[in-house]
């Protein structure tokens, strides 16, 4: 079980992993990794991979939690990174099923302020840096049809939230 809310940038790519990554699920999901890892660089945070558990670590905290699921080779689900998150939410469930491990937040690691704009924009960037993209459209998760007969965008979509 996972929280997204207030203070959370919560990323939902949605992706075309057949013809992007050659069906690649689990470099993509490293990739998604390396890119919260920049971000957090970028804000002087200095975040790792801790195998064999997904998402982005701090000694024994975590501050980044990972899931995707590929439906039709077509990424969805993604990434939350706790920026400015109220981590008392997280004692009332036991977190990616690890009761060992702490949650902490960007500004809980920095001890100030952390804008989600600026966190979001970055990520943004940093994204389409390590994927190769030149372009992409940002949509409402309302916008996003499923469905036998959807079709993709002709450009990857992100769903970025700023929280809630």
């Amino acid at each position: 079980m996972t929280y997204h809310g207030p203070g959370q940038v919560v990323v939902y790519p949605v992706i075309d992993l057949h013809s992007r990554l050659r069906k690649a699920v689990h470099a993509y999901l490293r990739g998604l990794e390396e890119v919260t890892m920049t971000t957090l660089q970028r804000f002087g945070i200095s975040a790792r991979r801790t195998p064999p558990w997904s998402g982005l670590w701090i000694e024994n905290r975590k501050i980044a939690s990972v899931g995707i699921a590929v439906r039709r080779q077509v990424s969805c689900h993604g990434l939350a990174l706790n920026v400015s998150t109220d981590l008392s939410y997280f004692n009332r469930i036991v977190p990616c099923g690890l009761t060992w491990a702490q949650m902490t937040s960007m500004e809980k690691e920095l001890g100030k302020p952390v804008c989600l704009r600026e966190v979001k924009n970055a990520w943004v960037h940093d994204f389409v840096a390590q994927f190769g993209y030149e372009k992409l459209e940002e949509l409402c998760p309302a916008d996003i049809q499923i469905g036998l007969k959807s079709k993709l965008p002709a450009v990857p979509t992100i769903s970025v939230s700023n929280g809630f």
